[in-house]
C-alpha cells in the first residue's frame, strides 16, 4: 500500500483559522494558568503534559458554554444544523476571553488564583441566568 502525495488532502484556509482560533482560545490561556499560577509545573513538566493540561483546565468551561449557548440558540426556531458548530465556536472564543480576563485581572490587580476561579463562576452564573431568562421568555410566547 503506497501513499501519493495526491492522496493528503490540501489544508484549507478555513480548517487553517479553525484550528489556530481554537489553539489561541482553548489551549493558550490553559498554558497561561499554569505558567502564573504554578511556574514549577511549568518547568519540569514536558510539553505534552502542559497541553494535557490546559485542555483539562479549559475543557469544563466551554463545555459549559456550549450547553449554554446550544440552549440559546436552539430556542430560535430557525435554528440550523450548523447551530452547534457556530456555539462551539462561540463557547471557545467566551471561555478564552474569560480566562484571558482572569489573566489580566491577575497582572493589574495581583489577584489570587482563587479570586479568579471565583470570578469565572460568576460570569458563568451570569450567563446561566441569561439563559433562564431567555428560556423563559421563549416558553411565554
Amino acid at each position: 500500500m503506497s501513499l501519493d502525495l495526491k492522496d493528503i488532502k490540501i489544508v484549507e484556509s478555513e480548517s487553517f483559522i479553525f484550528t489556530l482560533f481554537n489553539f489561541l482560545f482553548l489551549i493558550l490561556p490553559g498554558v497561561a494558568i499554569i505558567y502564573i499560577f504554578n511556574n514549577e509545573l511549568f518547568i519540569n513538566a514536558d510539553w505534552i503534559k502542559i497541553i494535557l493540561i490546559s485542555g483539562a483546565v479549559t475543557a469544563p468551561l466551554v463545555l459549559v458554554n456550549t450547553f449554554i449557548l446550544v440552549t440559546i440558540f436552539m430556542c430560535n426556531k430557525k435554528s440550523t444544523e450548523s447551530s452547534l458548530f457556530i456555539s462551539f465556536s462561540l463557547s471557545v472564543l467566551l471561555s478564552g476571553l474569560i480566562l484571558y480576563t482572569n489573566i489580566a485581572l491577575h497582572y493589574i490587580f495581583e489577584k489570587t488564583f482563587r479570586s479568579g476561579v471565583y470570578f469565572t463562576f460568576a460570569i458563568e452564573f451570569i450567563l446561566i441566568v441569561i439563559m433562564g431568562i431567555r428560556l423563559k421568555g421563549m416558553r411565554k410566547k
